[in-house]
């Protein structure tokens, strides 16, 4: 009896809401199994399997915007029968394929621009544009090239896999990560002090 009231409750919800969110796959949930949607938007649509991009697209939709990257990670799948029937092929490549020229966002704001350099040049065919400014390298940390933002730090540690056998892990590196950091925040944290000495003076 619960059960069948809180599905009443969210199905009356979601027919008055004006945006619902989900995972392809819960686009079939029977909470919103009979809702139609006009307009669906896929996220990381090219990371996701063409019958799994179909679930909400048989839902009435009219509008299809997908947003992706086939130049990034394609969709996971396992198994040599998945991969040769052509599971691995996104819809937003099956669309690209046909003709469907993609609008591409050629301008980054996360990466360094010389970091971003390297994908730009070897996926994009130079077109990957940074809007991003050069800070200085951070204090506190012994930088190998002031001229590079990117350091590698070499740890001598001996690789784990825990307890469950789903993933590895590295005490040494672990620690190594902890002692930058505390170098990186000792000095803001220094940097604080000065300001605030000198604010009260």
């Amino acid at each position: 009896m619960l059960t069948t009231i809180k599905r009443e409750i969210a199905e009356e919800v979601i027919k008055e809401a004006q945006v619902v969110v989900s995972t392809c796959i819960a686009a079939a949930d029977e909470t919103i199994r009979e809702v139609q949607f006009n307009t669906v938007l896929i996220d990381e649509a090219s990371q996701a399997t063409e019958p799994t991009s179909l679930v909400p697209i048989s839902k009435g939709c009219r509008h299809l915007i997908m947003v992706g990257d086939p130049a990034q990670l394609r969709p996971t799948v396992k198994g040599t029968e998945s991969t040769e029937g052509g599971l691995h092929y996104s819809l937003f490549e099956r669309m690209q394929s046909l003709g469907c020229s993609p609008v591409m966002l050629n301008t980054q704001y996360r990466m360094h621009p010389s970091i971003a350099e390297f994908p730009s040049d070897a996926f994009y065919g130079g077109r990957l544009l940074s809007e991003t400014e050069r800070t200085p390298n951070p204090l506190g940390f012994a930088w190998p090239n002031d001229e590079r933002p990117v350091a590698f730090v070499n740890v001598e540690g001996e690789e784990f896999t825990t307890a469950s056998g789903t993933s590895k892990g590295n005490q040494q590196e672990a620690e190594v990560v902890v002692q930058v950091r505390m170098m990186l925040l000792l000095v803001l944290l220094l940097t604080l002090l000065r300001l605030c000495s000198w604010c009260c003076s």
